[in-house]
């Protein structure tokens, strides 16, 4: 394969080579137009479209302390890794173990280890502020 494309290109050099002789003999214009892709090369170029926003939806808003430990408490109803709790709650590493340490100093939470995994869940303690907290949120909307 690659003998033939040095093939092609000396041919290509010697036929250019040919031309130019022709050329300069006889004072014969051998001028070939160029290349073009259909209309394209008539045709100016048109300006790119603007691209759309990336972000369309508006931003998350901030939750506080409360909101954070309450969504854990929310996602820790039934046992769960600490995988689960995370994408439940919409969390990231540093501020999980943030506030389930909080949680589990407390008492809110419990922690029990199966096998190799080791599974939250809200204790009663834990179900019982959950149940005030739903509790003060449905009086404030009520106002």
């Amino acid at each position: 394969m690659t003998s033939a494309i040095i093939r092609l290109l000396l041919q290509t050099q010697q036929d250019q080579q040919q031309l130019l002789k022709i050329r300069s003999t006889s004072g014969l214009s051998l001028d070939f137009p160029a290349f073009t892709f259909g209309d394209w090369g008539r045709q100016p170029l048109m300006p790119l479209p603007s691209l759309p926003r990336r972000r369309t939806s508006p931003r998350r808003s901030v939750r506080s302390q409360m909101e954070i430990e309450a969504s854990i408490l929310e996602s820790c109803r039934s046992a769960n890794v600490q995988h689960w709790v995370m994408v439940k709650a919409r969390l990231g590493y540093d501020t999980f173990w943030k506030h389930m340490n909080y949680l589990l100093s407390s008492g809110l939470m419990d922690e029990r280890n199966e096998g190799s995994r080791t599974l939250y869940q809200t204790s009663a303690k834990g179900l019982e502020l959950l149940e005030k907290l739903s509790g003060i949120e449905n009086f404030v909307s009520g106002l």
